[in-house]
């Protein structure tokens, strides 16, 4: 199940607040991705549309229940990515982590799934981060 598709601005937009450990701004988003802040806010209320989130123009953004379900989504397929990354092909850490943001949009749930089963449900990645709790992902 994916509630935002990948590869698309929201997405890339949940990826910098899953990323970030404080509240962010439009503005603050706007920077890091190099788009326009108009473009952002465009996309900020798409995805207030879809109950992902709340903000307003000038405010932090605060996540919503499906807007964190999102975000958990994103990071267990991150996380197990990475897994696969420096369990399979020898990548550091640092370098499977980095990949792993490449690489994310382009895995599909079953894929996830499979990666998960090979490494027998890890909980911790090779980072030491916690790989949330995310069912959706294992029902392919």
């Amino acid at each position: 199940m994916e509630i935002v598709e990948a590869n698309t601005l929201e997405y890339k937009i949940l990826l910098q607040i899953s990323r970030e450990m404080n509240p962010l701004r439009p503005g603050d988003i706007a920077k890091r991705l190099d788009i326009r802040h108009s473009t952002i806010n465009s996309a900020l209320k798409r995805m207030e549309t879809q109950q992902l989130l709340k903000w307003n123009h000038y405010g932090v953004i605060e996540l919503l229940d499906k807007g964190k379900d999102a975000i958990k989504h994103i990071d267990v397929h991150l996380h197990l990515i990475a897994t696969y990354l420096t369990e399979t092909l020898n990548y550091s850490t640092d370098e499977a982590h980095e990949e792993s943001l490449h690489l994310a949009p382009h895995f599909s749930c079953a894929m996830i799934k499979r990666i998960c089963d090979k490494y027998g449900q890890p909980r911790i990645c090779p980072s030491n981060h916690e790989i949330p709790e995310y069912p959706e992902c294992h029902k392919h």
